[in-house]
């Protein structure tokens, strides 16, 4: 996020310490946050960003830091368009609710 004011950082790590792939982002200013949000799928180095607003934060501290290893179900077992990403859920039979913080208000 060149250019813009962060006033705090969360980086989400595995349960061996290593960045999962999703972070929190707390922007000093509103404006800088529309930008962000602006710079949904643009590239860094190789790699794509997604970015999604937060709802319903008050601490960012108190986002999640780790991800938990959810287990998966063998391949092949996957029904329609689910894959063995950590988005499904099987004890909600297929893809789950949306955390707290990507529900809007």
């Amino acid at each position: 996020f060149n250019g813009l004011s962060i006033s705090k950082l969360v980086i989400v790590k595995d349960p061996r310490g290593q960045a999962a792939g999703d972070g929190y982002v707390q922007f000093e200013k509103d404006s800088d946050m529309k930008d962000a949000l602006n710079r949904h799928m643009e590239k860094i180095g190789h790699r794509y960003i997604e970015v999604f607003q937060a709802y319903n934060v008050t601490d960012l501290d108190e986002m999640p830091k780790s991800r938990p290893v959810k287990p998966l179900k063998p391949w092949g077992s996957y029904s329609g368009d689910q894959s063995p990403g950590y988005n499904v859920y099987p004890e909600s039979g297929g893809w789950g609710t949306p955390p707290p913080h990507r529900m809007p208000p």
